[in-house]
């Protein structure tokens, strides 16, 4: 059986260190993309790549130790990838990060961390987090409750197709809503 020589020009560099080659060949060891799907070889590159400062490689690891894919499910050590990431910008890892820190799922709840997460997640467009920091802000919860800002977020969310930002926005008060629409 003959080997693709572009799977193994890529296989080279990646054990040559080209931390491109590590997440793409993760990529394709997830998705079975032109090899059979393995979990394994997919954790062990993208270990390599974040390792070596690679955000997408550091949220793909977050994952995996969440839900417990190809490893055992790990919260502590998928928030810390997930944060690894955030810091570097990464948005959806700043939602999940945010998330966790918010929920308190499998870690300690930190309302200052949730925030900031939710935040930085939230102003790059993500509904999700649109969502969650709009709750905070209705409800009170982790900040002091505004109206205002819970609109604003909320309506940015709804206008992406949250259902649940949604029917959040019905629990404001009317004058608010309208207000600031």
């Amino acid at each position: 059986m003959s080997v693709d020589p572009e799977l193994k020009d890529l296989v080279r560099k990646a054990k040559y260190g080209d931390i491109d080659a590590q997440l793409k060949l993760g990529l394709m060891y997830r998705d079975g993309d032109g090899v059979a799907p393995d979990e394994t070889l997919a954790f062990e590159w993208w270990t390599l790549a974040a390792m070596r400062g690679n955000a997408p490689a550091q949220y793909n690891l977050g994952l995996m130790y969440y839900s417990g894919y190809g490893v055992s499910e790990d919260y502590k050590a998928a928030l810390k990838w997930f944060i690894c990431a955030a810091e570097q910008g990464h948005a959806d890892a700043q939602y999940k990060a945010g998330l966790m820190c918010y929920t308190g799922d499998g870690v300690r709840q930190d309302d200052e961390a949730a925030w900031r997460w939710l935040t930085r997640a939230a102003e790059k467009g993500r509904p999700k987090a649109q969502y969650y920091l709009g709750s905070m802000y209705a409800l009170g919860k982790v900040v002091i409750q505004d109206y205002e800002i819970a609109v604003k977020w909320l309506t940015l969310a709804a206008e992406q197709g949250s259902l649940e930002a949604y029917v959040a926005l019905k629990g404001i008060p009317a004058e608010w809503v309208e207000k600031h629409k």
